[in-house]
């Protein structure tokens, strides 16, 4: 008789739960990269509008130039408060959900554990069956030899 796992549907359906929380923290990583990148973007932009008001600074600017160069960096820092904001939320996300990867982890161990213990118990039970077997055949074989002699 093979050895049989009473939970083998349990651990094969827990697997499955950890398989879906590592592929939903994929796309969840995946994302946060796609909105950090835009932020770095937007910071970048904000360095160089930056080096243009210095630059026009020193050489001098007009008053409407100023105006529309300080409006646009006003609303760049407005996108990256913004971009600020979404990534944090994407960062909680993104550790939310690497909690539940390894609480998923964990139940899956667990069951892989006892899986084990159960297989190692099963082995032993089945080596001391064989032992039992093979004595009782050696007593057999040494009552029919004295009954013989």
């Amino acid at each position: 008789m093979a050895f049989h796992f009473r939970y083998e549907n349990l651990l094969r359906y827990r697997k499955q739960l950890l398989e879906r929380e590592q592929c939903e923290l994929g796309k969840i990583l995946a994302q946060l990269q796609k909105v950090e990148n835009e932020y770095n973007e937007l910071e970048q932009l904000k360095t160089q509008y930056d080096k243009l008001l210095d630059e026009r600074g020193e050489n001098g600017i007009s008053a409407e130039e100023y105006i529309l160069l300080m409006e646009n960096r006003q609303g760049l820092e407005y996108r990256l408060s913004q971009m600020e904001r979404v990534l944090r939320e994407w960062r909680k996300k993104a550790d939310i959900q690497r909690q539940k990867v390894v609480e998923a982890k964990k139940n899956v161990e667990t069951l892989e554990t006892l899986k084990n213990i159960e297989r190692e118990e099963y082995r032993k039970e089945q080596n001391r069956r064989e032992q039992k077997n093979s004595d009782e055949i050696a007593i057999l074989r040494n009552q029919g030899a004295t009954y013989e002699g």
